[in-house]
């Protein structure tokens, strides 16, 4: 049954699966209903808010595959971000569309959350 699943996950076909979990699970219909405070975070514009929703999916279906702890998802040593979010977050060496694994530095403020960036904020802001 492990190798089943192994090789389902593997399969581009699983994507829907996992977004669909991704979108269910954490409420994602409810990102839209929340502000960023601006005055907080200036830099914070559409693309980064597009990116920053993508950056949820792509690390779900990252964990989903290489069969990750979930405890991950809350604090690593990794984020799984583009370009858009890297710069965000102030991360070097990180450019273009593609969402990849990035080894976060020892003094990144991201080690102790690692949660990405629309999830930490709905939370924080009481909508997840």
């Amino acid at each position: 049954m492990r190798r089943t699943a192994v090789r389902w996950l593997a399969d581009p076909r699983s994507r829907g699966f996992s977004d669909a979990l991704t979108y269910q699970w954490l409420g994602l219909d409810r990102l839209d209903f929340f502000q960023v405070n601006l005055e907080h975070h200036p830099r914070f514009d559409n693309s980064t808010k597009l990116a920053a929703r993508y950056e949820i999916y792509e690390t779900m279906a990252y964990s989903l595959r290489e069969n990750d702890s979930v405890r991950n998802l809350l604090q690593s040593d990794y984020v799984i971000i583009n370009g858009v979010v890297a710069e965000y977050y102030q991360l070097r060496d990180v450019t273009g569309n593609q969402y990849r694994r990035v080894k976060l530095p020892k003094d990144s403020p991201r080690n102790s959350s690692s949660m990405p960036m629309t999830v930490s904020s709905a939370v924080a802001a009481g909508v997840a």
